[in-house]
């Protein structure tokens, strides 16, 4: 079947997102049926990367995330209330972040802008956080996939930003995880 160009712009504009943890991606597709206003789109999995993933068709929400990052357009809708600061931090937080076996909550990307953005936004409920400092994985460093067995080299240098432990309740209060792992 030969594809008409109406059906390949269409295609081209799909958002999809793929992970390990089911329960990230089910949240991810409730809150994109939310805000597009449609029926969540179907959870599929991959066996051959072992991941779940959701696909969905929008023009506007792809032009809106669309690499790389332009933080100016999206600004408005983050900034539009404190409960949708709140989430952005929220659905950042949990593909982003972290909490370590002593406890820590820290934030890693390789964007080291959006990292002062969210830095900024968590200034704004009292989050006070350190960085963003540069991680052990810089450009050119060698990533090993466990699960393959295949090696890697890092395209970008990833930097990561810590919350206080003095902010930690502070954190739990206004922000927390969305999911409960």
């Amino acid at each position: 079947m030969e594809k008409t160009p109406a059906l390949q712009r269409l295609q081209s504009r799909l958002v999809s997102l793929g992970a390990k943890d089911k329960e990230f991606v089910e949240k991810f597709a409730s809150c994109i049926a939310m805000v597009l206003n449609i029926p969540p789109p179907k959870l599929k999995y991959k066996q051959s990367k072992g991941q779940y993933y959701i696909e969905v068709a929008s023009t506007t929400f792809y032009e809106l995330l669309r690499k790389p990052v332009d933080l100016k357009r999206l600004k408005k809708y983050i900034e539009h209330c404190d409960m949708c600061k709140k989430m952005f931090l929220q659905g950042f937080i949990d593909s982003e972040g972290c909490i370590d076996e002593k406890g820590r909550i820290y934030i890693s990307n390789t964007n080291y802008e959006l990292l002062i953005y969210v830095q900024k936004l968590l200034r704004e409920f009292g989050i006070e956080s350190t960085g963003p400092k540069p991680t052990s994985s810089r450009r050119g460093t060698v990533i090993h996939n466990p699960r393959t067995g295949k090696q890697y080299l890092r395209n970008k240098d990833e930097y990561v930003i810590y919350i206080r432990a003095s902010s930690n309740e502070d954190f739990y209060r206004h922000i927390g995880f969305t999911i409960k792992r």
